[in-house]
């Protein structure tokens, strides 16, 4: 649903490609002359940019206005509450937050007292605990954690097996750096997860290599119109973070 959502709020698209044979190339442009941004020729056919009309470039973005709107309520409910109750909410994005899990409980039953309704489930406006950890059998719950910046955050999962033993797992958030990709900077560099993300935090720059060693498939869109795929460390991204700034850079 959240795609669909983003659908509602793209912005206009205001071009179109088309892929012309060569034979009917002259023919096109007579007729549309007036419309053609560009064009570029691939082998035995062209591919035109056409600018759309005005009438039919429009967007859903009253719809996506409402929709952005309600989940920013739904979401002031839960934070405003915790604050007027001194719960400490540690990180909060779009529809998601990190809180005590001790103090869960008493913000559900305060939140059912005010509001009149379940805070905890998996309908539509609830909220339930989102980790995810293969072989946990026991409520799961993060014991230690670094947040860096926006969409830049990393849990350490903690719960039980079947047996009763007690296991973790990480949970990896980085905007523009998949999760692979740091686990596999992790290995280069002989370091845990939870060790590079302290690096951020203490404003050190890391290479990430989005190839990973040649190993991830990435392609490479050229200007005319050919693809190929990217050599080992030929896509890569250093990212620090500035604390008098508080801001990503991305190099």
């Amino acid at each position: 649903m959240n795609s669909m959502y983003g659908k509602t709020i793209l912005k206009p698209v205001e071009t179109d490609t088309v892929v012309v044979p060569e034979w009917r190339f002259e023919k096109y442009i007579n007729y549309n002359y007036n419309f053609i941004q560009s064009c570029i020729k691939v082998g035995d056919r062209y591919y035109v940019k056409k600018i759309k009309s005005i009438l039919n470039h429009y967007n859903y973005v009253q719809c996506g206005v409402e929709i952005l709107s309600m989940s920013k309520r739904i979401m002031n409910e839960v934070m405003c509450l915790a604050e007027d109750l001194d719960l400490k909410i540690y990180y909060q994005d779009t529809d998601s937050m990190h809180i005590n899990y001790e103090e869960v409980d008493t913000l559900a039953a305060e939140f059912k007292n005010i509001y009149g309704r379940e805070l905890i489930g998996e309908d539509m406006s609830q909220f339930h605990v989102d980790f995810d950890m293969d072989g946990a059998k026991g409520d799961i719950y993060a014991k230690e954690c670094y947040f860096i910046a926006k969409k830049v955050y990393i849990d350490k999962l903690e719960s039980v097996d079947a047996e009763g033993n007690t296991i973790n797992s990480d949970h990896i958030r980085m905007k523009s750096v998949p999760t692979s990709c740091i686990k596999y900077t992790s290995k280069e560099m002989n370091l845990q997860p939870m060790d590079l993300y302290k690096q951020l935090f203490e404003n050190k720059k890391i290479n990430f290599d989005l190839t990973e060693g040649g190993s991830n498939c990435g392609f490479k869109y050229e200007k005319d119109m050919s693809v190929r795929s990217y050599q080992e460390s030929e896509f890569n991204r250093c990212i620090g973070f500035s604390s008098e700034v508080e801001k990503i850079e991305v190099f």
